[in-house]
């Protein structure tokens, strides 16, 4: 009984300590992909930083563009 005993003690504790490994493993899967992601996020957040920078760009272009082409037809009624 003592031998059956002592063998079922080495049982539960190797279970725990598989147990314990997935859990650790888990944990470090788990870490790795929150990095993985964070990365992924800063990487898309310095994309659309850089898209709107453009729309910016463009719309002061577009104005530019109006105001000179107002300017223009000023001229043009202006001369007539």
């Amino acid at each position: 009984m003592e031998m059956w005993l002592c063998m079922k003690h080495a049982l539960n504790a190797a279970d725990r300590y598989r147990e314990r490994f997935k859990d650790s493993r888990a944990i470090q899967d788990a870490d790795r992909l929150v990095e993985e992601n964070a990365k992924k996020i800063a990487e898309l957040s310095l994309k659309l930083a850089i898209a709107q920078r453009v729309m910016v760009e463009a719309q002061e272009a577009k104005v530019t563009a109006e105001v000179t082409m107002g300017t223009i037809e000023w001229s043009h009624i202006v001369e007539v």
